[in-house]
């Protein structure tokens, strides 16, 4: 009917953004598996499908939700990386990355001596991440970008605006964050959900969405350079 408002509460809204950035892997892997086939080794066309739900979801999110995204604006926080305080917390990112690498290592560590009776000397990753390109890396970066967007710029500015108290709104983001690698296996969840700790207490700390980032792309970038390959 013209002229008739619509008026949405703004918890229904907040849900339904909930639901769009909830487990954008799975939707991703889904879409791709359904298009050409379970992936048997990591390509192009399958990290360019993970980023597929964060190029799509999050401009939508900032269309309808401005003001989850006012507490720290994309270009705003990248110029204040330019101020001392700004290069100390960029520091302070980049060296936070062996750090998280570290306790995710500990984490999935321990949980093969409580199987095998031995803590591995070694990082080690699958053979499905064999042949990961230049161009792979790049992608990882822009999934490493959508995920702490999702995770915890929308994640925590949802929750904290339905009013749950900040303790409570990081811990729930960074198990969703956990849960988001779901088909990975339930111990990669957990070393996930503590990364995700560590993200999120980082992105509060400096209320920046760019140091997060840094240490999540940087995280990832270490992983890869510093692991050997193991059989499935």
């Amino acid at each position: 009917m013209e002229g008739f408002p619509i008026h949405t509460p703004t918890l229904y809204l907040d849900g339904i953004i909930l639901a769009a950035v909830s487990y954008p892997s799975g939707v991703s892997n889904s879409l791709f598996v359904t298009w050409k086939g379970a992936p048997r080794q990591v390509s192009t066309s399958w990290l360019a499908a993970l980023v597929l739900p964060f190029a799509a979801v999050v401009p939508a999110v900032w269309a309808l939700s401005p003001k989850l995204f006012a507490s720290s604006l994309l270009i705003p926080s990248l110029l204040t990386l330019h101020s001392a305080k700004g290069l100390l917390l960029l520091g302070v990112a980049v060296l936070l990355a062996p750090v998280v690498l570290a306790i995710e290592y500990g984490i999935l560590g321990f949980a093969s001596y409580r199987v095998n009776g031995e803590f591995p000397r070694k990082i080690a990753v699958q053979r499905f991440w064999q042949g990961l390109t230049p161009g792979g890396h790049l992608l990882l970066v822009l999934v490493a970008a959508g995920e702490e967007i999702f995770y915890r710029l929308i994640g925590l500015g949802v929750f904290l605006s339905i009013g749950l108290p900040l303790p409570v709104a990081l811990l729930i983001s960074s198990v969703a964050y956990g849960l988001n690698h779901l088909y990975l296996g339930r111990t990669v969840v957990l070393s996930k959900s503590v990364a995700g700790l560590v993200y999120g207490t980082l992105y509060l700390a400096a209320g920046n969405i760019w140091l997060p980032i840094v240490t999540h792309a940087l995280q990832n970038f270490a992983l890869f350079q510093f692991t050997r390959e193991r059989d499935a």
